[in-house]
């Protein structure tokens, strides 16, 4: 009784992932990667421009996952998709200031500023300040620090910083 989401275009797998977990009774762990993502530019993955992926990741944040059978703490359920949209916005303030991004810098500055500036963000940034910057690396807490004082300059330069030590 386990089936992909209908309706869901992003992040299916991890929502099916989720209710395979949660229904079975043992599992074994495998230090393997079992998946194999290659990007290409222009795919629906990746293309910034076109698909509003910080819209999904909010969507995300309010899903309910009881309409799938599952049933978690409320705080505890809260707490980890806290955590995930924050690292998604992490991840989408990186592609959105990469280079390969064929946005102008403008756009690309207006856009980081309304993610960082979305209520949900800093509601869950400061509800979880301490669980979002606990076991993360200096850079990361450094990225946490400048999406909660709402600072595009402070994450351009951590960025272009991170690129620069990463020579991309």
């Amino acid at each position: 009784k386990i089936v992909f989401p209908v309706g869901i275009t992003n992040g299916e797998d991890g929502l099916f992932n989720i209710q395979a977990f949660y229904k079975c009774d043992a599992a074994y762990f495998l230090d393997y990667n079992g998946y194999f993502y290659r990007e290409v530019s222009g795919s629906a993955t990746r293309n910034f421009k076109k698909n509003d992926y910080f819209k999904m990741a909010l969507e995300k944040f309010e899903l309910d996952y009881s309409q799938f059978g599952i049933e978690f703490k409320e705080q505890n359920i809260r707490l980890l998709k806290s955590k995930r949209l924050i690292n998604n916005l992490v991840s989408l303030i990186h592609i959105g200031l990469d280079h390969k991004n064929e946005m102008s810098f403008v756009d690309k500055k207006k856009s980081i500023k309304n993610m960082i500036s979305n209520p949900t963000v800093q509601q869950v940034i400061t509800e979880f300040w301490e669980d979002l910057k606990s076991n993360k690396s200096k850079y990361h807490q450094f990225i946490l620090l400048w999406i909660k004082k709402k600072s595009v300059l402070g994450l351009v330069l951590a960025v272009k910083y991170s690129n620069f030590r990463n020579r991309k």
